[in-house]
């Protein structure tokens, strides 16, 4: 017997047995459940540069990353594509528009202008 805890039906639903995963459900960041059905699980990634936390998410995105740094300054980000070419540079930003590009990877390369540490983020993007 079919048990419909949602409201969706087999066709839509990727998880029938749990009424919180849904199309359409707010999804819950890096806890390995796929809850809006859209076949990706959202992932955050949390880097330490220069001693501050920096997340960036989502991951997989449709088009906007967010940046998340207590302090901005001194900081340039880098979209690269697969190849290492580098589509954009960009100082003093929290949130990244990938939407102009093709669906792919992409990195987001972190560098701190000072010390010139920086950190790499492999980032889907899926429209």
């Amino acid at each position: 017997m079919h048990v419909q805890l949602d409201g969706y039906g087999i066709a839509e639903d990727c998880d029938d047995t749990n009424s919180d995963t849904y199309p359409g459900a707010t999804e819950i960041a890096n806890n390995g459940v796929d809850e809006d059905c859209d076949g990706n699980d959202l992932v955050t990634s949390i880097h330490e540069l220069d001693g501050q936390l920096i997340d960036i998410n989502p991951n997989p995105t449709s088009g906007i990353i967010f940046i998340d740094v207590k302090e901005k300054k001194d900081f340039t980000l880098s979209v690269y594509d697969m190849n290492g070419r580098r589509l954009l540079r960009i100082e003093q930003v929290n949130t990244i528009d990938l939407s102009q590009f093709a669906n792919g990877v992409y990195y987001i390369k972190m560098t701190n202008r000072l010390s010139l540490e920086s950190v790499i983020e492999k980032i889907v993007l899926q429209k």
